[in-house]
């Protein structure tokens, strides 16, 4: 085993003795009834947990979230690839995988963040995988019609966030800074 490998890396990706084949037949029925159609199957979700489980023990690991066709829950974010996978995936209406990495530098600092959003972009595209960019994951879509609720996407390319028309902007004698002291800045985030 290599020095980097996790333990496990090669053990079988979905639970021994699959306790959740029972629920298929529920599953297939809700699918059909909401007129979903598949854009992910067992072949890619396999491919995505074999690729997290074998990143080495000490690098960073993508966390990730879920919501699943039969409920509107939508997990906690959760960096443990070997137990807490929401089986069987073809459940998953979505899977969000986060591309930001927290480095914590003690209680009261605000952590560093690095984003990685080409290493994780490249991962999700070579397994071929229909998924959107957003602010701060990549969101896989289990089915169609994809889901983007409460999914914080990238603006448009050629409109600012939060933009208003201008019809709608406050003029420039409306606008009052709380803070006398507060001089005008050239638009930098204050």
């Amino acid at each position: 085993m290599a020095e980097f490998e996790h333990p496990k890396a090669n053990a079988e990706i979905v639970p021994h003795g699959r306790p959740f084949i029972s629920q298929i037949p529920k599953l297939r029925k809700i699918i059909a009834a909401r007129g979903l159609t598949g854009l992910a199957n067992d072949t890619k979700w396999n491919e995505l947990i074999a690729a997290m489980r074998n990143i080495p023990i000490k690098s960073w690991c993508s966390s990730f979230r879920y919501k699943c066709i039969d409920s509107d829950f939508v997990s906690q974010w959760d960096g443990e690839w070997w137990h807490d996978l929401p089986f069987p995936f073809i459940s998953v209406m979505w899977l969000e995988l986060s591309f930001l990495e927290k480095i914590h530098r003690g209680r009261l600092l605000t952590p560093d963040v690095i984003v990685h959003p080409a290493d994780v972009e490249a991962l999700l595209s070579s397994i071929g995988f229909d998924f959107e960019m957003g602010c701060k994951a990549f969101r896989i879509f289990g089915y169609s019609p994809r889901d983007r609720d409460d999914f914080a996407s990238l603006p448009k390319a050629g409109v600012p966030p939060n933009s208003r028309p201008p019809s709608q902007l406050p003029s420039s004698s409306e606008v009052q800074s709380s803070d006398p002291q507060r001089r005008p800045s050239s638009g930098g985030c204050g």
